[in-house]
């Protein structure tokens, strides 16, 4: 029997109780954990009174590194030229888009379109539902545009203020905490096979662009996974000071087992196993694609220590913090 369990949180701690198993293991995907920076420039557009448009397309013509769009529908033929432009220009861009959009928004298809025919990797949704994501990622800026609204004409500025617009704010930031969730998450859209499908320019492998985000090498900021009967006996895994650590701790003695230097990239990926056959903890990671077998690479093995850490009465902790005085807004966890 192999119980897998995820998590997800913004809080300091997940807990999850494991039953009688004969054999388990659990996978980590590491997200996110950036303290919230005390600079970020937030702010809300109003498209009922100004004009959100001028910085949209400021935002496209600066960007150096890359785009990534999502949206239901675009009829803003400038902000199109600007995009391709870009991508003309060599800066990486991906889109997301809905056809069926072109249902209520005929300009919609002429854009798609244009865009098809520059040579822009496009992807859609697949099935009933339909893309309802709108936003805006540039890559070497840090920052993301979001919105409740749509690209269109009277979503950006007020044909007449206050009297005639479309009523959806724009949200810009740079909040590494709020760029980087958004960061993952395209990247788990852009590679997703089973809902999403090609829409034109995709040739290869589908790849995730953006590393992850591992707490802050210069911070004391943590993410740790750990299972264990209690603080005094566990096996973890855990990411402090940029340094990957696979630890253990039997009867109150703590023994670092792995360091190295930690990297989001091929450190995406968290599993502690029992291996059943050798009876054996088995520390491992992997980098992308964790339902593969062949992704996993193994960082340290020994004998489990079933008296310690027994199989059918242990712990699985998912969590983050701060190794030092106390801060708010340490910044989210997903696992």
């Amino acid at each position: 029997m192999q119980d897998s369990h995820a998590f997800c949180s913004s809080g300091e701690m997940m807990l999850k109780k494991i039953g009688s198993v004969a054999i388990f293991w659990v996978i980590v995907g590491f997200c996110l954990l950036a303290p919230r920076s005390s600079s970020a420039q937030e702010r809300l557009c109003d498209p009922s009174f100004e004009d959100c448009y001028t910085p949209l397309l400021q935002l496209v013509q600066a960007e150096t590194v890359g785009i990534d769009m999502s949206f239901y529908m675009i009829e803003l033929p400038g902000l199109a030229d600007a995009v391709i432009s870009r991508y003309r220009a060599g800066v990486p861009v991906r889109l997301i888009v809905e056809p069926r959009g072109n249902l209520k928004f005929p300009m919609n298809q002429s854009i798609l379109d244009q865009f098809k025919a520059a040579g822009i990797p496009m992807r859609y949704k697949l099935g009933d539902g339909i893309i309802h994501v709108k936003l805006m990622l540039l890559a070497g800026q840090n920052k993301v545009v979001f919105t409740g609204s749509n690209f269109g004409d009277g979503d950006v500025r007020p044909y007449d203020p206050y009297v005639n617009y479309v009523d959806g704010a724009w949200y810009f930031t740079d909040d590494l905490a709020v760029v980087n969730s958004f960061k993952t998450r395209y990247d788990d859209v852009w590679i997703d096979t089973a809902t999403y499908g090609n829409y034109g320019n995709i040739s290869g492998s589908l790849t995730r662009k953006y590393p992850n985000q591992g707490p802050a090498s210069s911070g004391k900021a943590d993410a740790m996974f750990t299972i264990g009967q209690d603080p005094q006996n566990y096996y973890r895994i855990y990411v402090e000071e940029g340094v990957f650590i696979c630890q253990s701790r039997i009867g109150g003695t703590k023994r670092n087992l792995v360091t190295s230097i930690y990297n989001p990239s091929t450190h995406r990926f968290w599993r502690i196993r029992h291996e059943q056959s050798s009876g054996r903890v088995v520390f491992e990671t992997a980098s992308d694609n964790p339902g593969l077998a062949a992704s996993w690479v193994i960082r340290y093995s020994e004998p489990w220590d079933a008296a310690s850490v027994p199989l059918s009465a242990s712990d699985i902790r998912a969590g983050g913090g701060y190794m030092a005085t106390r801060v708010c807004g340490a910044g989210n966890r997903c696992f």
